[in-house]
């Protein structure tokens, strides 16, 4: 068991109009936090959800959830405010010492969390990245501007960009503090956490079709 202190996890997930994928996101994210648990990683967990206004019965399905089981949470925003909006709110609700924050379509499974979990406790990184080495479900042209989308972001930053590193990342609570306490007007989370140049490790996968929508 590598668990010396009392962690708890804190996963998040911003969202839009996910009626068809929650159940099967939630029963794979719950088995994963359970796992943990079993194996000793962290003593607790908690589930955040944020509903970016979606207009079908997302949030209605998600109050069914909530009554089974109180360590989901779930906010609804007044209108839409777009992903990253959302994940900095969601930031400063949670009360993880790790966090853990990915979208809601499947195709990022909720399984590497183990992964990403035993490699901060076991190299002691503030920050686990996920780099996909392939994109199932993407056209070839979808997959070019994205291709170019980084390499272009790395040639105008003013601080190395990792490549094919995407949103799904787990922070330690200093990491997430530092962006709360931002004064950036539109965040770039991505950005932001790389910018601040926390020890990191990084977990290679690769990234499935979305499941619906």
């Amino acid at each position: 068991h590598l668990m010396q202190n009392l962690i708890n996890l804190s996963i998040i997930f911003s969202f839009k109009n996910e009626e068809n994928n929650i159940p099967e996101l939630l029963d794979r994210t719950i088995k994963t936090c359970l796992r943990c648990i079993d194996e000793g990683l962290i003593s607790n967990y908690e589930i955040i959800f944020i509903d970016d206004d979606s207009d079908d019965n997302s949030f209605k399905i998600l109050k069914e959830y909530r009554k089974k089981n109180s360590l989901i949470n779930i906010f609804r925003t007044t209108r839409s405010f777009g992903g990253e909006e959302c994940v900095r709110f969601a930031l400063k609700e949670s009360k993880g010492d790790l966090i853990v924050y990915l979208d809601s379509d499947l195709q990022d499974p909720p399984e590497l969390i183990f992964d990403m979990v035993q490699t901060k406790l076991k190299k002691n990184a503030d920050v686990i990245y996920t780099k996909r080495l392939s994109r199932a479900g993407e056209s070839k042209i979808k997959l070019l501007i994205t291709w170019l989308g980084y390499r272009f972001l790395s040639l105008i930053s003013t601080y190395p960009l990792l490549k094919d590193v995407g949103d799904y990342t787990l922070l330690t609570k200093r990491v997430a503090k530092d962006i709360i306490e931002s004064r950036e007007r539109l965040p770039y989370t991505r950005g932001m956490v790389q910018y601040l140049s926390y020890p990191s490790e990084v977990i290679n996968y690769h990234r499935q079709a979305r499941s619906d929508g």
